[in-house]
């Protein structure tokens, strides 16, 4: 039963119904006497909760004081009334009008806060013991666990059973057959491709083009007078004592 206490995002991740049980336990902690050092970025909680405040940014105080002191709103005046008729409203603007100089800003119908309204609804539904199948911290055990019947283990007996068995066994064995002949077929062609002599491979023809013909105007007499001249060396050396 410690007197001081460290709480860092206490309501984070939590269904309304469990954040209003934590902050309703943070506030009967702190009537009780215990101080509680709340760290939080659900301001709206700590809003809730806290007596004081102190706002934090880059490492330093920015504000602190009491929730009043530090969302009091110097420039306006709230009345809080039950509900007025229009004739009320009406004759009070005149007065406000005639006194201060100036009207009513708004006139609204007031307001709860959200989570407020959703915490009635869900008494008022336990309270008409209406079923639900979400979790609860309190009645009567949910149907599915209180259940005489073993949902689980008649599947499980079910789907084990000789009778429900034989057709799934059999069906497996004709998998597992086909997937073996399929493998034991694959394993022939690859030995076939293996061991099967190759054919030689027929000699390849080379289509060649038929040699031009020679052109019929082409001045040759520079190459016969060289034939000429390699003629009569020739002669000569064989006249040389």
């Amino acid at each position: 039963d410690p007197d001081f206490l460290i709480l860092d995002e206490p309501t984070s991740g939590l269904d309304p119904i469990g954040t209003r049980q934590v902050k309703d336990l943070l506030i009967e902690l702190g009537q009780r006497g215990k101080t509680i050092l709340l760290s939080s970025h659900l301001l709206a909680d700590v809003e809730d909760v806290c007596d004081r405040m102190v706002m934090l940014y880059g490492g330093k105080i920015r504000a602190e004081g009491t929730a009043e002191e530090l969302l009091a709103d110097e420039g306006r005046t709230v009345i809080e009334t039950p509900h007025l008729r229009e004739e009320t409203i009406a004759r009070i603007e005149a007065l406000i009008l005639a006194d201060e100089g100036y009207s009513i800003d708004r006139v609204h119908t007031g307001r709860q806060k959200l989570e407020d309204l959703f915490v009635d609804i869900v008494q008022r539904a336990r309270q008409e013991q209406i079923e639900t199948s979400g979790a609860t911290n309190e009645g009567a055990t949910a149907r599915f666990l209180r259940s005489d019947t073993a949902q689980g283990e008649d599947l499980i007996d079910a789907l084990t059973s000789e009778e429900e068995r034989e057709p799934i066994v059999r069906a497996v064995e004709a998998a597992k057959r086909d997937v073996a002949a399929e493998a034991e077929q694959k394993r022939d062609e690859v030995l076939r491709d293996l061991t099967s002599p190759e054919a030689p491979e027929p000699p390849r023809v080379v289509e060649t083009g038929r040699m031009p013909d020679a052109p019929r105007d082409v001045d040759t007499s520079l190459i016969d007078s060289l034939l000429d001249d390699d003629d009569a060396a020739g002669s000569g050396s064989a006249r040389t004592p």
